[in-house]
């Protein structure tokens, strides 16, 4: 297994983890860190601001599977949070197929657990729990029968 890069700013040199100061870089961990121990970075909702605790605002992190699972339908999915201008959506799917759709956008489909089965391009391409698939903008894509588990779509508005 290939060790993995972390990402460093241009110029800029890296600095050893105990010399950021705690607040800027690495926040106190928190029950809501996820697996690894490294915090996971919460989503705020687009026009609410944050509730305050004393001088903080509250942000906890979104567990995904819980949100999908408390969805009352499979392939209805729900807005969690926008960022950089995307939706972030989280669905539950059930092996059920979808039709075809193009997007005047890039599409990312990230597989949280079980897999999809994506149509596109005359193929079926098989993305894994733990996976991304960015389906370019104008790209006729599907879902192919058999797909289950959680999907995090990020997206724009149509």
């Amino acid at each position: 297994m290939n060790a993995v890069t972390p990402f460093r700013r241009k110029g800029v040199a890296p600095q050893a983890r105990g010399d950021v100061p705690e607040s800027k870089s690495h926040p106190p961990q928190s029950p809501f860190a996820s697996e690894g121990g490294r915090q996971a970075t919460p989503l705020r909702r687009k026009g609410v601001a944050p509730q305050t605790r004393g001088d903080e605002a509250d942000m906890s992190a979104i567990n995904l599977r819980n949100v999908a699972g408390a969805l009352p339908e499979t392939w209805h999915s729900r807005i969690i949070g926008h960022a950089a201008g995307a939706n972030i959506k989280v669905l539950r799917m059930d092996e059920i197929a979808s039709g075809e759709e193009p997007h005047a956008y890039d599409e990312g489909l990230l597989v949280l657990d079980g897999e999809l089965k994506l149509a596109i391009g005359g193929e079926t391409v098989t993305v894994s729990a733990g996976e991304i698939y960015i389906v370019p903008a104008l790209t006729p894509h599907a879902v192919a029968a058999g797909s289950h588990g959680t999907l995090v779509i990020i997206d724009q508005d149509e």
